[in-house]
């Protein structure tokens, strides 16, 4: 099911050694997963590359495995020199590279400071801090799992860590100017967008996602920045009938990895393009696309339903700027984020694609 994966990271170029990892096990239910935060269970990990599922990161062009169990070990838990701190009663421990470990609704969790390269009203360089899953594996192999099962599929595991797409959401928001405005982002994940709004002047954020986690992770974020009074969080399904919050600025950045989703971000951005004449304005609209998984889908299917609104006769303002849709790229150097079935950082270059339409007053 996520096979596309492999395909997509194709698509960048990393600068620390890729390293494959499958494990043997059965699949761990998750909540016997969360139990302890290290691995000390006698594990059966097997490294291989089955020329397919990348997990997360680029394929080596031989497919060699460098990863071994000793390795992980290693990179996994908390060292010895690591500081011990308290912090609102949960214990907080600060890693040799500053980042804070903890304990959250008994997933480990750890913090990230995502550069974000551009400057508020004051000159001032901007950068946001999330938390995210130590092991954000586990819930994706408990996802992966329930896809074949005729139960209820548990909700999906990406917006528990940091995406590119992200960053290049934030920049557009300068550039296009987010100050005094309500900003509503589909598909929040941790945060990192809302609190580039929020720092660049947004007089109110609303940060949706499927997911609870993601928001109370994306809530723990907010608060420690100091921008918890700005950022609202609301469990809001894309894929429902409830139209969306009403916005001077909508972003949606990197959530079309798989089809269905692909396909209902598109007809929710005509929601957004195609406002009644009414209306004072028509929002600005920001997509992003690091992963390209479905960016085509979702593009065919926005297209599609603004054509058909133009041969129908339906008023569209400012149609000539919103028809035939089409991505711009740009590339992001030295970027460092987790994997998804691999828990390690990875830095690399990427190309991430966007659609950035500026609303009318």
């Amino acid at each position: 099911a996520l096979s596309s994966f492999g395909t997509a990271f194709r698509h960048s170029t990393y600068k620390t050694t890729p390293t494959f990892l499958r494990s043997n096990r059965e699949p761990t239910l998750l909540a016997k997963a969360n139990e302890d935060a290290d691995i000390e269970d006698e594990f059966d990990f097997t490294p291989q590359f089955d020329g397919m599922m990348i997990y997360g990161i680029p394929s080596d062009p031989e497919g060699k495995v460098t990863t071994s169990l000793e390795e992980i070990r290693r990179k996994v838990g908390i060292s010895e020199t690591e500081e011990f701190i308290k912090e609102e009663q949960e214990e907080v421990f600060i890693t040799n590279d500053g980042r804070k470990k903890r304990k959250f609704q008994n997933f480990p969790i750890i913090s990230r400071t995502v550069p974000l390269e551009i400057r508020n009203d004051k000159n001032e360089g901007l950068s946001a801090t999330v938390w995210e899953l130590t092991k954000p594996s586990v819930l994706v192999e408990n996802w992966m799992e329930s896809l074949d099962s005729t139960d209820s599929s548990p909700l999906d595991p990406f917006g528990v860590v940091m995406w590119p797409g992200s960053i290049v959401a934030s920049r557009e928001m300068q550039r296009l100017d987010v100050a005094n405005k309500t900003v509503l982002i589909l598909g929040a994940g941790l945060g990192v967008e809302a609190q580039a709004a929020a720092a660049l002047g947004a007089s109110r954020v609303i940060a949706t996602d499927v997911n609870p986690l993601s928001l109370d992770l994306l809530k723990l974020g907010a608060k420690e920045s100091g921008w918890d009074s700005v950022i609202e969080t609301r469990v809001f399904d894309v894929e429902s009938d409830e139209p969306l919050p009403q916005a001077d600025v909508v972003v949606a950045a990197d959530v079309l990895y798989n089809k269905e989703l692909a396909i209902e971000i598109g007809k929710r951005c005509y929601e957004v393009l195609s406002v009644d004449n009414d209306k004072v304005h028509r929002p600005t609209l920001i997509v992003t696309d690091s992963q390209r998984f479905h960016g085509t889908d979702f593009l065919t299917e926005l297209n599609s339903k603004l054509e058909a609104a133009s041969a129908n006769g339906k008023e569209i303002q400012t149609r000539s700027l919103v028809s035939n849709v089409q991505w711009d790229e740009r590339e992001l150097e030295d970027v460092t984020t987790s994997g998804i079935m691999i828990d390690e950082d990875q830095t690399y270059d990427i190309k991430v694609r966007s659609i950035s339409i500026q609303g009318t007053l």
